[in-house]
């Protein structure tokens, strides 16, 4: 996106897409709401604490170098040790971009996790016609690559707190090399 405003903060409908997202993310037994910002993390902020549902109890914790998604999972995992220290419950991790998302997808997924007792269940679409859910950047075109992409994941997933602690860099692992 070419604009000063930080991708979560455009608008759809005339609600910040992450607005959208803390919506779909309400569920009954959510202990904490963790926002990771970044650029612009004053303006998210403001924006965010003026703008969402009065019940929404939310943290923020800044991720000062942008170094992926995995980072800024880290440093979410990080505060919510902080805050309750050993992770005992499942963790919800979605993109802030992803204002299509519902509260009864989020519940699906949450409800599936629990059922299997996953360490790691990953939310995904699958489409008819695979070219469906991804548009090749302007100019680009992309043709062998969509005929073999069926299945679509944003990065919306959960998974049990033992296995996000254990799958942060410098954890300690149970796996053999």
């Amino acid at each position: 996106m070419r604009s000063a405003r930080p991708k979560p903060l455009h608008h759809l409908c005339g609600r910040a897409m992450v607005l959208y997202v803390l919506d779909a993310a309400q569920q009954e037994d959510v202990r904490a709401t963790v926002v990771v910002v970044g650029r612009e993390a004053t303006w998210v902020e403001k924006e965010i604490s003026e703008r969402r549902a009065p019940n929404a109890r939310l943290t923020f914790v800044e991720q000062r170098e942008q170094l992926g998604t995995g980072h800024a999972v880290g440093v979410a995992l990080s505060s919510l040790d902080d805050a309750f220290g050993d992770l005992d419950g499942d963790v919800l991790i979605l993109p802030g971009d992803a204002p299509l998302l519902r509260r009864s997808s989020v519940e699906q997924l949450l409800a599936a996790h629990r059922e299997r007792h996953a360490a790691l269940t990953m939310l995904g679409a699958r489409f008819e016609d695979p070219r469906q859910g991804r548009q090749p950047p302007a100019g680009r075109r992309r043709e062998r690559r969509h005929e073999r992409r069926a299945t679509h994941h944003r990065g919306e997933h959960v998974s049990d707190g033992g296995a996000s602690k254990s799958a942060r860099p410098g954890a300690a692992s149970s796996r053999p090399p």
